[in-house]
């Protein structure tokens, strides 16, 4: 499961294991909406992200990452991962959606047409990424035991730290609101 701000203070976002995104009131923890999965082999929440206007962009681990509308039950497919998806982030203003996904690629796509502006080949598979700055194009991506910078979208690495022992269910990361500094969180 996974929770997050909706971005206008007033809501939450709640991702469950069956698929399912419910929308709270931030106050007060009553359900505004619920929005069923695609499909019934769609997964579990990986990851949501807020998006300007409402919607939320939402990972499933079986694979697609899709947009969540703020007041439809709809899914449209933004992205195809051919392994399981564990993080979405906004890049570039919101102007991107990244995805990292076990295939061992981060995807970028514009936001506003949908269209595929890079496929990124990673070492191994993708756990987490966190952009350095909300406006920026550098996103830090933890995979097995490694820390990478990468400049989008062509997938330069800006930085690699590697060595650390954190798995899929330990691995964090943030960012300072600058984006000087990005912290590894490596329990």
């Amino acid at each position: 499961a996974c929770l997050v701000s909706g971005g206008d203070g007033r809501t939450l976002a709640l991702g469950a294991r069956d698929g399912r995104v419910a929308i709270l009131d931030a106050e007060t923890g009553q359900k505004r909406s619920v929005f069923l999965p695609p499909s019934a082999k769609t997964g579990s929440v990986q990851a949501l992200r807020p998006v300007s206007g409402g919607s939320l962009a939402a990972a499933y681990s079986v694979g697609p990452v899709r947009m969540l509308p703020g007041s439809a039950t709809t899914f449209d497919v933004l992205a195809d991962h051919d392994s399981y998806v564990y993080s979405v982030a906004f890049a570039h203003g919101g102007h991107w959606l990244v995805s990292g996904s076990w295939d061992r690629t981060v995807r970028v796509r514009d936001t506003e047409s949908l269209t595929s502006l890079a496929v990124v080949p990673m070492s191994d598979r993708v756990l987490v990424l966190q952009p350095l700055a909300p406006d920026g194009h550098v996103l830090v991506a933890l995979m097995n035991g490694e820390a990478l910078a990468i400049d989008l979208p062509e997938g330069r690495t800006v930085w690699r730290s590697s060595g650390h022992s954190w798995d899929w269910s330990g691995a964090a990361i943030a960012a300072s609101s600058d984006g000087a500094l990005a912290f590894l969180a490596d329990p």
